[in-house]
């Protein structure tokens, strides 16, 4: 066990902004999809320390998205893809910009038969009071009222 000062040093190098560990989209690919066993092994013990508070990190929502994109190209469930997409946003140490418009992407995957960028685009669109789109696109047509712009 460490001690209080141990401890206490390990927060503070973490807190420090150039302790933060960017996280792209093949830390998460690699320990959920596990194609390379070297890859997931290092990503497995990466977020071994980042849930033990021994590192901190940070991501974006493109991250996210991408994540989520190549899930749904490997043919993942919809129900698998958001169990981890809500295991990243409860992943302890790791920031997320727009974490709440995440998840509100997220019941909008959970309810209708889009991809989860198209929901993610929604949950914008609902924060910013928005129900027209442009140019045309099929996930949106499956959303009710919302309409395409036209000048016409």
């Amino acid at each position: 066990m460490l001690s209080q000062s141990s401890l206490q040093e390990i927060k503070m190098a973490a807190d420090k902004p150039e302790n933060l560990v960017f996280l792209t989209e093949d830390a998460f690919l690699n320990f959920f999809i596990q194609k390379d066993q070297v890859s997931f092994k290092k990503s497995r013990n990466f977020f071994s320390k980042l849930v033990g508070g021994e590192v901190k990190a940070f991501t974006t929502t493109g991250v996210i998205l991408d994540v989520a994109e190549e899930l749904e190209k490997e043919g993942w469930k919809k129900e698998e893809i958001i169990i981890n997409l809500n295991l990243i946003l409860s992943t302890p140490n790791l920031k997320i910009n727009f974490k709440q418009t995440i998840f509100e992407a997220i019941e909008i995957y959970e309810n209708n038969s889009i991809s989860f960028k198209s929901a993610y685009d929604l949950a914008v669109m609902k924060r910013m009071k928005s129900s027209l789109y442009f140019p045309e696109n099929s996930d949106f047509k499956k959303i009710n009222n919302l309409k395409v712009w036209s000048d016409e």
